[in-house]
């Protein structure tokens, strides 16, 4: 099977059939350069990616129906027009994960880390705890702040004034 170059991804030709667990395992593990790594348009329902390192993979356009990201991390991956119905990002990490115009009816995103900096434009979230919690720009409103200087000694020791204004000359 030959391997495509395409910019900085190394895509496989896996178009129009469904994957084994091996064949998409066997290619997301293999040390290649670049690193980044293409599965675009494939077909890989229900595989177990529990745990894995698929930062930087393109998976545009697959069929992900059922797919488990269960504490995986999917730092900068792409999901454009997937379907991913029932996938589940359970303590995954999405930070940076581009969800535009997917499918994640009923997808569970408890506990995943990230999500405040995902972009979910165009996405159907219903079913999920993203429902109603994504801004007109494809942002996840719903979190609070992780690191919040809301007391005096916080704010005086940065040289703010509850205020506003500085507390520096």
């Amino acid at each position: 099977m030959s391997i495509l170059h395409l910019g900085v991804y190394l895509c496989l030709p896996f178009k129009k059939r469904v994957l084994t667990q091996g064949e998409v395992m066997a290619y997301i593990e293999k040390d290649n350069f670049p690193t980044s790594k293409c599965l675009d348009n494939s077909d890989l329902r229900h595989i177990d990616f529990s745990g894995k390192d698929l930062s930087w993979v393109s998976f545009n356009g697959c069929n992900l129906e059922g797919v488990n990201f269960e504490k995986a991390n999917l730092y900068h991956t792409g999901f454009q027009g997937c379907y991913l119905k029932n996938a589940s990002f359970i303590e995954a990490n999405v930070a940076d994960t581009r969800f535009y115009c997917a499918i994640l009816k009923n997808a569970n995103f408890t506990g995943a880390d990230g999500l405040d900096t995902a972009w979910f434009s165009g996405a159907d979230v219903k079913g999920t705890i993203l429902q109603d919690k994504i801004n007109s720009v494809g942002h996840y409103i719903g979190l609070t702040p992780k690191v919040r200087y809301n007391d005096k000694e916080k704010l005086s020791g940065l040289g703010v004034k509850p205020g506003g204004g500085t507390t520096r000359g």
